[in-house]
Protein backbone atom coordinates (compact mmCIF):
# COMPACT_ATOMS: atom_id res chain seq x y z
CA UNK A 1 0.00 0.00 0.00
CA UNK A 2 2.93 2.22 1.15
CA UNK A 3 4.51 1.42 -2.02
CA UNK A 4 1.36 2.21 -4.40
CA UNK A 5 1.11 5.58 -2.96
CA UNK A 6 4.68 6.54 -3.37
CA UNK A 7 4.35 5.50 -6.76
CA UNK A 8 0.58 7.29 -7.24
CA UNK A 9 2.28 10.61 -5.78
CA UNK A 10 4.96 10.40 -8.77
CA UNK A 11 2.53 10.03 -10.98
CA UNK A 12 1.24 13.52 -10.25
CA UNK A 13 4.27 15.06 -9.21
CA UNK A 14 4.88 14.13 -13.55
CA UNK A 15 1.50 16.23 -13.85
CA UNK A 16 2.92 19.53 -12.17
CA UNK A 17 6.12 19.33 -13.86
CA UNK A 18 5.29 19.04 -17.45
CA UNK A 19 1.82 20.19 -17.25
CA UNK A 20 -2.17 19.96 -17.22
CA UNK A 21 -3.95 16.81 -18.11
CA UNK A 22 -4.85 16.64 -21.50
CA UNK A 23 -8.48 14.64 -22.62
CA UNK A 24 -7.86 11.11 -21.97
CA UNK A 25 -6.95 9.22 -24.88
CA UNK A 26 -7.29 5.22 -25.16
CA UNK A 27 -4.19 4.01 -25.87
CA UNK A 28 -3.47 0.78 -28.42
CA UNK A 29 -1.01 -1.92 -27.78
CA UNK A 30 1.78 -1.31 -30.08
CA UNK A 31 2.67 -4.42 -32.68
CA UNK A 32 4.88 -6.89 -31.47
CA UNK A 33 8.27 -6.26 -31.75
CA UNK A 34 7.64 -2.67 -32.15
CA UNK A 35 11.18 0.02 -32.70
CA UNK A 36 10.60 3.22 -30.11
CA UNK A 37 10.33 5.08 -33.72
CA UNK A 38 7.03 3.26 -34.48
CA UNK A 39 5.30 3.54 -30.58
CA UNK A 40 6.35 7.36 -30.57
CA UNK A 41 4.48 7.72 -33.84
CA UNK A 42 1.61 5.94 -32.63
CA UNK A 43 1.62 7.67 -29.72
CA UNK A 44 1.46 11.00 -31.24
CA UNK A 45 -1.14 9.79 -33.39
CA UNK A 46 -3.41 8.82 -30.84
CA UNK A 47 -2.50 12.19 -28.28
CA UNK A 48 -2.75 14.70 -31.47
CA UNK A 49 -0.91 16.97 -28.71
CA UNK A 50 -0.98 20.48 -29.47
CA UNK A 51 0.70 23.18 -27.21
CA UNK A 52 0.94 26.67 -26.95
CA UNK A 53 4.42 28.14 -27.82
CA UNK A 54 5.02 29.56 -24.00
CA UNK A 55 3.67 26.34 -22.78
CA UNK A 56 6.06 24.30 -24.96
CA UNK A 57 9.23 26.36 -24.20
CA UNK A 58 8.43 25.76 -20.61
CA UNK A 59 7.79 21.78 -21.06
CA UNK A 60 11.57 21.81 -23.08
CA UNK A 61 12.68 23.77 -19.78
CA UNK A 62 11.74 20.92 -17.43
CA UNK A 63 11.48 17.91 -19.72
CA UNK A 64 14.45 16.60 -18.05
CA UNK A 65 14.24 16.91 -14.69
CA UNK A 66 11.12 15.08 -15.74
CA UNK A 67 13.11 12.16 -16.59
CA UNK A 68 14.63 11.94 -14.00
CA UNK A 69 11.35 11.29 -12.31
CA UNK A 70 10.43 8.58 -14.79
CA UNK A 71 14.09 6.94 -14.09
CA UNK A 72 13.23 6.24 -10.57
CA UNK A 73 9.51 5.68 -11.56
CA UNK A 74 10.69 2.78 -13.89
CA UNK A 75 13.09 1.29 -11.20
CA UNK A 76 9.91 1.64 -8.36
CA UNK A 77 6.94 0.15 -10.21
CA UNK A 78 8.51 -2.77 -11.73
CA UNK A 79 8.48 -4.88 -8.26
CA UNK A 80 4.72 -3.61 -7.75
CA UNK A 81 3.42 -4.67 -11.02
CA UNK A 82 5.41 -8.37 -10.68
CA UNK A 83 4.43 -8.44 -7.31
CA UNK A 84 0.52 -7.74 -8.18
CA UNK A 85 0.69 -10.16 -11.07
CA UNK A 86 2.08 -12.88 -8.65
CA UNK A 87 -0.91 -12.44 -6.21
CA UNK A 88 -3.11 -12.84 -9.38
CA UNK A 89 -1.55 -16.38 -10.91
CA UNK A 90 -1.91 -17.61 -7.19
CA UNK A 91 -5.32 -17.14 -7.02
CA UNK A 92 -5.56 -18.40 -10.61
CA UNK A 93 -3.91 -21.61 -9.50
CA UNK A 94 -5.51 -21.77 -6.38
CA UNK A 95 -9.44 -21.31 -8.45
CA UNK A 96 -7.54 -24.25 -10.74
CA UNK A 97 -7.45 -26.91 -7.65
CA UNK A 98 -10.60 -25.63 -6.63
CA UNK A 99 -12.79 -26.64 -9.40
CA UNK A 100 -10.81 -30.14 -9.42
CA UNK A 101 -11.76 -31.10 -6.33
CA UNK A 102 -15.31 -29.91 -6.60
CA UNK A 103 -15.63 -32.28 -9.75
CA UNK A 104 -13.78 -34.89 -7.14
CA UNK A 105 -17.14 -34.36 -5.28
CA UNK A 106 -19.80 -34.37 -7.78
CA UNK A 107 -20.76 -30.76 -7.59
CA UNK A 108 -21.91 -28.70 -10.77
CA UNK A 109 -18.85 -26.52 -11.63
CA UNK A 110 -20.19 -24.70 -14.52
CA UNK A 111 -20.64 -21.45 -13.05
CA UNK A 112 -17.69 -21.83 -10.64
CA UNK A 113 -15.54 -22.40 -14.11
CA UNK A 114 -17.64 -19.44 -15.84
CA UNK A 115 -16.30 -17.21 -13.09
CA UNK A 116 -12.68 -18.39 -13.90
CA UNK A 117 -12.14 -18.24 -17.21
CA UNK A 118 -13.72 -14.49 -16.55
CA UNK A 119 -10.91 -13.91 -14.05
CA UNK A 120 -8.48 -15.30 -16.38
CA UNK A 121 -9.26 -12.89 -18.59
CA UNK A 122 -9.14 -9.98 -16.27
CA UNK A 123 -5.66 -11.14 -15.11
CA UNK A 124 -4.62 -11.13 -18.59
CA UNK A 125 -5.79 -7.47 -19.55
CA UNK A 126 -4.02 -6.08 -16.37
CA UNK A 127 -0.66 -7.83 -17.38
CA UNK A 128 -1.22 -6.45 -20.70
CA UNK A 129 -1.48 -3.27 -19.48
CA UNK A 130 1.26 -3.19 -16.95
CA UNK A 131 3.47 -4.17 -20.01
CA UNK A 132 2.19 -1.41 -21.96
CA UNK A 133 2.78 1.22 -18.99
CA UNK A 134 6.77 -0.20 -18.01
CA UNK A 135 7.49 0.32 -22.03
CA UNK A 136 5.78 4.31 -22.46
CA UNK A 137 7.54 4.63 -19.07
CA UNK A 138 10.98 3.49 -20.87
CA UNK A 139 9.99 5.62 -23.95
CA UNK A 140 9.72 8.30 -21.46
CA UNK A 141 13.29 7.74 -20.50
CA UNK A 142 15.20 7.57 -23.26
CA UNK A 143 13.44 10.00 -25.90
CA UNK A 144 15.30 13.50 -26.55
CA UNK A 145 12.37 15.39 -24.82
CA UNK A 146 14.35 19.06 -25.69
CA UNK A 147 14.17 17.84 -29.39
CA UNK A 148 10.74 16.46 -29.64
CA UNK A 149 8.73 17.86 -26.66
CA UNK A 150 5.32 16.88 -28.64
CA UNK A 151 6.08 13.29 -28.60
CA UNK A 152 7.40 13.70 -24.73
CA UNK A 153 4.16 15.00 -24.11
CA UNK A 154 2.25 12.58 -25.87
CA UNK A 155 3.99 9.76 -24.60
CA UNK A 156 3.70 11.12 -21.15
CA UNK A 157 -0.06 11.38 -21.64
CA UNK A 158 -0.02 7.43 -22.82
CA UNK A 159 1.80 6.78 -19.70
CA UNK A 160 -0.63 8.35 -17.66
CA UNK A 161 -3.79 6.44 -19.00
CA UNK A 162 -1.85 2.82 -18.72
CA UNK A 163 -1.77 4.36 -15.06
CA UNK A 164 -5.49 4.99 -14.37
CA UNK A 165 -5.73 1.73 -16.77
CA UNK A 166 -3.96 -0.11 -13.81
CA UNK A 167 -5.10 1.43 -10.92
CA UNK A 168 -8.95 0.56 -12.28
CA UNK A 169 -8.31 -2.95 -13.09
CA UNK A 170 -6.70 -3.50 -9.56
CA UNK A 171 -9.99 -2.21 -8.11
CA UNK A 172 -12.16 -4.15 -10.63
CA UNK A 173 -10.49 -7.86 -9.88
CA UNK A 174 -10.62 -6.99 -6.47
CA UNK A 175 -13.79 -6.50 -6.94
CA UNK A 176 -14.46 -9.70 -9.02
CA UNK A 177 -12.77 -12.02 -6.42
CA UNK A 178 -14.83 -10.18 -3.11
CA UNK A 179 -18.02 -10.17 -4.68
CA UNK A 180 -18.32 -12.49 -7.35
CA UNK A 181 -15.99 -15.33 -6.86
CA UNK A 182 -15.89 -15.35 -3.09
CA UNK A 183 -19.50 -16.26 -3.06
CA UNK A 184 -19.89 -18.69 -5.46
CA UNK A 185 -16.98 -20.90 -3.02
CA UNK A 186 -18.83 -19.72 0.46
CA UNK A 187 -21.78 -21.62 -1.50
CA UNK A 188 -19.67 -24.81 -2.61
CA UNK A 189 -18.26 -24.80 1.50
CA UNK A 190 -21.97 -25.06 2.67
CA UNK A 191 -22.79 -27.54 0.87
CA UNK A 192 -19.70 -29.41 1.69
CA UNK A 193 -19.97 -28.79 5.38
CA UNK A 194 -21.88 -32.68 7.22
CA UNK A 195 -24.69 -31.27 8.92
CA UNK A 196 -24.76 -32.06 12.48
CA UNK A 197 -27.91 -33.89 13.86
CA UNK A 198 -29.75 -31.39 16.52
CA UNK A 199 -30.61 -34.59 18.16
Amino acid sequence: MKQGLVFLASVFMLVIITGSALAVIAPSTPPTGSTFDQRLVLRKSEQKITLDPKVQERLIQKCRAAQAVITTLIHDTEPIINERNSIYQKIDAKLWVMVGQLKLANKDTFKFEQQHTEYVKKIAAFQTTGANFRQTLDDLAVINCQADIIGFKALLETARTYYTELYNQTADNNNYVLNTVKPTIDDFVTQLTPKTNPN
